[in-house]
This record gives C-alpha cells, sequence and structure tokens, in this order.
C-alpha cells in the first residue's frame, strides 16, 4: 500500500484557492491529478490544495494513491486569480525540493552529509593504496643484495600490515556511513548527541496535551521540515539534533483537531 506523501505550505492569508505542481526530476514528469501518476504531459498537472479547518492559512495537499520513485522533486505553489488554473499568470507564493527514499520523503540535507563522509572515507582507501605504491617502489629499489632484500621485505611488510589496518578501517567507516544513512532515512527524529523537547498544555486548564503533531522547520514559511514528533501523555514530544544544532533557531508548528496552536519560535539548547 502506498504511504502518504504531505505537501503543506503556511501563508498569510485565507480563503485563497491554491494549487500545487509537482515534477519528478529524474525524468521531469508532472503529477496527473486524475489518476496519481506521473506523466510526460498528463491532462492535469494542477493539484488542488485544501485550507485546513482549525489552523486556517495552512494550505495542504495528502496523496496516497500511488507509490513514488526514489529521487528529487520539486514543488511550486500557484495562487489562482481565475477560474481555472493557469501557471503563466498566477501568483507563484511558494517552492521546495523534497528526496523520495522507499515512498517516504526524507531530509536531504541529511543525506548529503552522509555523502560527504563517504567520500572522505573514499579519500582515505585512495591515500592508503597510494602508500602500497609506494612500498611496493621501495622494495623494487632495495633488491641490491639479498641481505638488504630481506631487511626491506620486512619492513616493508610491517608497512603493508599497517595499510592493510588503515583499509580495513576505512572499510568499516564506509559500513558506519551506510548504516547511518539508512538509519536517516528510516526516520528523520531518530537520535542525536543533543535531546530537545517541546511541552504543550491547555491553556485554560494546565493539562498536558498529548498526541499533539509537532513539526520543527528552520524557516518562518515552515517549508523546511528538520524534525517531527507526537507528544506523549505528559504533553512532552522530543527531538533529538546533533550538539553542533544547539543554539539553532526553529519553527515549531503544532496540530491537533479541536486546538488551534499559534506558530512558535525557539532555540535548540
Amino acid at each position: 500500500m502506498p504511504n502518504t506523501k504531505k505537501i503543506t505550505h503556511p501563508w498569510g492569508e485565507t480563503g485563497l484557492t491554491l494549487y500545487c505542481v509537482i515534477r519528478r526530476e529524474a525524468d521531469g514528469y508532472l503529477l496527473n491529478d486524475d489518476d496519481g501518476a506521473f506523466a510526460n504531459a498528463p491532462a492535469d498537472p494542477y493539484i488542488a490544495m485544501t485550507e485546513d479547518g482549525t489552523l486556517k492559512g495552512l494550505y495542504e495537499k495528502s496523496e496516497a494513491r500511488a507509490a513514488w520513485d526514489d529521487g528529487v522533486y520539486t514543488v511550486m505553489v500557484y495562487s489562482q486569480a481565475g477560474a481555472s488554473p493557469a501557471p503563466a499568470s498566477d501568483t507563484v507564493i511558494g517552492s521546495g525540493e523534497f528526496y523520495i527514499d522507499t515512498d517516504t520523503e526524507v531530509n536531504t540535507s541529511t543525506i548529503q552529509t552522509n555523502i560527504d563522509t563517504i567520500d572522505t572515507a573514499v579519500d582515505t582507501i585512495a591515500l592508503a593504496v597510494t602508500t602500497i605504491d609506494t612500498v611496493v617502489d621501495t622494495i623494487a629499489l632495495a633488491v641490491t643484495t639479498i641481505d638488504t632484500v630481506v631487511d626491506t621485505i620486512a619492513l616493508a611488510v610491517t608497512t603493508i600490515d599497517t595499510v592493510v589496518d588503515t583499509i580495513s578501517l576505512a572499510a568499516t567507516t564506509i559500513d558506519t556511513v551506510v548504516d547511518a544513512i539508512k538509519l536517516k532515512t528510516d526516520t528523520i527524529n531518530s537520535g542525536g548527541a543533543l535531546t530537545w523537547t517541546y511541552t504543550l498544555t491547555d491553556s485554560s486548564t494546565g493539562a498536558a496535551i498529548p498526541d499533539v503533531h509537532v513539526r520543527l522547520t528552520s524557516d518562518a514559511a515552515g517549508q523546511v521540515t528538520l524534525r517531527t514528533a507526537t507528544t506523549d501523555a505528559n504533553g512532552v514530544a522530543t527531538f533529538y539534533f546533533d550538539s553542533s544544532d544547539s543554539g539553532t533557531t526553529v519553527y515549531v508548528w503544532s496540530t491537533k483537531a479541536g486546538y488551534n496552536f499559534a506558530l512558535d519560535t525557539e532555540v535548540l539548547s
């Protein structure tokens, strides 16, 4: 069964007619609103967005008719001025890019960080190979006398053992990086050195509010999602960040039927 992919766009005006166009970057195909499939020139690429009944100004679209291929997707949000969508003249009020892995959205900045780590590991292996080549050259030059060759080979073997250990360590590093990528793509909010909590209580009774969907973004427009979590029975949503994220400003979007939460700004610590 396909997963639900949700497009959200907060805007400062209510009652607008908004629609979005979603492009799959691998082939440039657009999402067809008629059947939920991507096509080269779909009959209806204009995906209507619905304003949340409680969070006025929050326009959304959930799509689960078909599984999406892995890769990068671009979304453009338009404000419809006339009786029907007209991207050539309608105003663009938002855009974004996201990555799909196993029919689930993942954070592209996290993927790039892990790719950089793999590149570093590959550079380490290349350096180790260069060291091995140097050792081989040393052995060839050392063929002057049997004693010299034996001594040089003994030294070279020690060096090769060190290089092999380096290669083994580099291979372990690659395995660790691959595991990290898998962990990151499985869940955006899994773990980190910095644990940060956000508590929601009823302003009238002071009671904790459980089962609130809490989304953290890096921007006030809500375009770039950093983490998501749900409050527990004590009204506490728990997030995990790297220690280097301390001091970062985040914007908190809270959603639960029957409640109207204001956009909040917090600093990680």
